[in-house]
């Protein structure tokens, strides 16, 4: 959409159950990773609305906003569209 490019990574079923496969500081890295030249990546954590962040999904957020990065968490799985429009209109008007 407009341009921007969008990562995800999903988690895998293994013997051991769900897992996302990472290595080094990877355990809670954000669900969503937009790009677009000329405008800063968005970090996207996604959750239910029951959800809650994860250690390792805490220590990312407070490293990516330490480092001032766009960083959100979004909350209801029926508002990701919604809010990742919105968010990438908003960058989008700014340039």
């Amino acid at each position: 959409m407009h341009g921007w490019k969008v990562s995800h990574f999903t988690r895998a079923l293994t013997k051991d159950g769900w897992r996302t496969p990472t290595i080094a500081d990877g355990s809670g890295f954000p669900d969503l990773v937009l790009v677009k030249k000329g405008h800063p990546v968005m970090f996207r954590e996604l959750k239910t609305a029951k959800g809650r962040l994860s250690l390792g999904q805490v220590t990312w957020q407070e490293s990516l906003l330490g480092a001032r990065a766009d960083y959100a968490v979004i909350g209801d799985l029926n508002e990701v569209i919604p809010a990742l429009v919105a968010a990438i209109r908003a960058r989008t008007s700014r340039s």
